[in-house]
């Protein structure tokens, strides 16, 4: 008998040895209603034997008595269920396992219900989610981003999964109306049985966290709480007792516990907020006082790790005042609202870099709220807090930094209209000499630096540009940018590079014949940009650099570089049929939309005396740029299409102009080439 059940151990652990090294592998595997008799897909027999795999498991988990292969069995699962493609697998293998893990849950032995948590935690976070597991969990709707809350689950219980792309998810409606209750009926809605029960098994571990099973146990459903909140509509109409709950945890003399606490708020208040973003309207009034109702709650014990020694909490706790979200945070009232904002100016000067720098970076978030984006004061000193971090700390610090220096850029630059709230001349040579001396650094850190170089630039004035010192400094700022954009691997920097590019050129200071003669920024940028777009592997890069090139407001912007960009970009539209990266085929309808439109755009801006060349370098190409303008013009959404017909516009305007025969046979050639989207209705 034991040789036996060391037999099944060892057998159990072989089948998760060899899962793990199967996940991707695995998850080729799909079902076909029929099958031919002659050939049978790989895929199709993968598919089969994923389906037996998990059959096989089941029935052993059905008849398995003794705790230590109920656990094994459980591991197998918490392997195989992440490498599973249930979307395209026959459904009714959840529903099976779902009854039972639902009967583990309260099994006696506390190992076997932690790892029974631990198996509807994976399942919970499935991002391709289907129907089947939507009734087995109780999901009403899916409206949020999920690509994080996926991804911490996973690190959390030990998988290095890597989702590389948030996924948004969405019920259909008939699927909906199947399910108990509505989100808009808070009040009558029955709570989903997963998170009644997380919420007892908290409840019970309260009173018993001593031992070391039953803290571990909590700790899992914190987190598994955590996880459910991609599936908001699971804990709309539920966040009091899921607050009293966090709160508990909060207030906890356990570190894991408190830890996990700070975390599920961090989840819970993220996805509220992304629900709301999401919303055209607040569809219920107790929707906010829903979420109301979590801060009314959890804020105490909040208020009080935030004043606390404890470097990772009062961390977690910025992070998750970050995630409060505009809708909640104009509700609270104003005391609540000082207290909040009097947290965080105090975290910022704290003794720990990576929490003066979560304190910032919630700071240039809640200074996107209504209440806050007007007052000036409190957007400057927010800015020069996180232009002096920057240099500081560690890495994750400095991200954390980086990210918030983009984010209120992107404030100043949204209100750069108003002259009252323009930025400090001295504050906007900081920003930018910290960004230039920034842009050395790590790549994660690199790409919001470039990104707020770009709202920068934007920012400059012409009175700034004509002084010696802020012709240098600016110059060394181009440099860094065009060196971004050019030579860094990493993609991100690259294309927020090109972003940032295209919002200086947005800039009409920057065409002012001082400016332009003293900088000579054109001569650095679009040979830069030109070669992004025709040669980068990088749809997106791609992208980027063609929404840049068309952000020169007039003609005179592009001097003697009109006829090299206006090659470039034909060059372009005919590259970007050739894919040698499947992975960029997402991407490919959307950047020749974008070339089309940047065309559109030169021809706009076309001068007679630019037809012949327009000519000579379009001839080579045209009967590829005339298939692929068309393609572009038959499928382009009607509000998109106004440069389309205002470019086939202008070309037919020349007709009425004084031309050379060279420029007429010019003019007639380009209009024969790019047609307006009329013609082919």
């Amino acid at each position: 008998m034991i040789q036996a059940i060391g037999a099944a151990l060892q057998l159990s652990q072989t089948i998760s040895y060899l899962l793990h090294d199967a996940k991707k592998f695995l998850y080729q595997a799909e079902s076909v209603d029929r099958e031919s008799a002659s050939f049978t897909p790989f895929s199709v027999a993968l598919g089969k034997m994923v389906v037996q795999l998990y059959q096989v498991l089941l029935q052993a988990l059905n008849t398995e008595s003794l705790t230590p292969l109920i656990v094994q069995i459980l591991k197998c699962f918490n392997i195989l269920i992440p490498a599973t493609p249930f979307h395209r697998l026959k459904s009714g293998i959840i529903t099976k396992l779902v009854e039972k893990i639902r009967k583990l849950i309260h099994h006696w032995d506390a190992t076997v219900k932690l790892h029974a948590f631990r198996v509807m935690g994976y399942i919970i976070s499935i991002t391709d989610i289907t129907p089947e597991i939507m009734t087995c969990i109780g999901v009403e709707r899916l409206t949020v981003r999920t690509e994080n809350i996926h991804r911490k689950y996973l690190e959390d219980v030990g998988n290095e999964e890597d989702y590389e792309e948030s996924v948004e998810v969405e019920a259909d409606a008939e699927e909906v109306t199947e399910q108990k209750g509505s989100v808009n009926e808070l009040g009558e809605k029955r709570m989903a049985w997963i998170l009644e029960d997380l919420l007892s098994c908290i409840s019970a571990g309260k009173e018993r966290q001593r031992a070391p099973q039953v803290l571990e146990i909590h700790t899992e459903c914190l987190t598994l709480l955590a996880a459910m909140s991609a599936h908001i509509g699971i804990m709309l109409g539920h966040l009091k007792p899921i607050a009293q709950a966090i709160r508990a945890g909060l207030e906890s003399d356990a570190s894991a516990i408190v830890v996990n606490s700070a975390k599920a708020l961090d989840f819970i208040a993220h996805s509220i907020t992304q629900y709301f973003l999401n919303a055209s309207t607040v569809k219920a009034t107790g929707e906010l006082e829903d979420a109301l109702m979590l801060w009314t709650v959890t804020l105490p014990a909040v208020t009080e790790h935030l004043q606390g020694t404890v470097t990772n909490v009062k961390v977690i706790c910025c992070d998750a005042l970050s995630n409060i979200g505009g809708h909640v945070y104009e509700k609270l009232p104003r005391d609540k609202q000082f207290l909040i904002l009097s947290l965080l100016h105090g975290n910022t000067s704290n003794n720990e870099t990576i929490v003066r720098a979560s304190a910032c970076r919630a700071l240039s978030v809640l200074a996107q709220f209504p209440s806050l984006r007007d007052d000036l004061v409190f957007l400057e000193n927010t800015a020069e807090m996180v232009t002096d971090l920057i240099p500081m700390g560690d890495e994750l610090g400095r991200m954390k930094a980086a990210w918030a220096l983009g984010n209120i850029t992107d404030i100043h630059h949204l209100k750069s209209d108003s002259p009252f709230d323009r930025l400090r001349d001295d504050l906007l040579e900081k920003m930018l000499r910290t960004a230039v001396a920034a842009c050395d650094d790590q790549y994660k850190v690199r790409c919001n630096i470039v990104r707020a170089i770009g709202n920068l630039l934007y920012l400059i004035r012409e009175d700034l540009l004509v002084q010696e010192s802020w012709q240098e400094l600016v110059g060394k700022v181009i440099e860094c940018l065009v060196v971004n954009a050019r030579d860094v691997k990493f993609m991100k920097v690259r294309w927020n590079a090109c972003y940032a590019m295209g919002n200086m050129m947005r800039n009409i200071c920057f065409y002012t014949e001082a400016a332009q003669r003293r900088l000579n920024w054109q001569t650095l940028i679009f040979p830069a940009l030109c070669e992004l777009v025709v040669n980068n592997p990088n749809f997106k890069v791609r992208i980027n650099a063609t929404v840049a090139l068309a952000s020169v407001p007039q003609r005179d912007g592009y001097g003697q570089h009109f006829a090299s960009i206006w090659s470039a970009l034909i060059l372009a539209l005919e590259h970007a049929v050739n894919l040698t990266d499947f992975n960029e085929y997402k991407h490919r309808d959307n950047l020749m939309d974008q070339l089309c439109l940047t065309l559109a755009h030169f021809i706009i801006c076309t001068q007679t005396t630019d037809l012949v060349a327009m000519q000579q370098e379009l001839l080579p190409h045209v009967e590829v740029t005339r298939e692929n303008w068309s393609r572009v013009a038959n499928r382009i959404l009607p509000e998109r299409a106004t440069p389309l017909l205002l470019a086939a516009q202008k070309l037919k305007n020349f007709a009425e102009e004084k031309l050379t025969p060279d420029q007429q046979l010019a003019s007639n050639f380009l209009a024969s080439c790019f047609i307006s989207p009329v013609e082919y209705a």
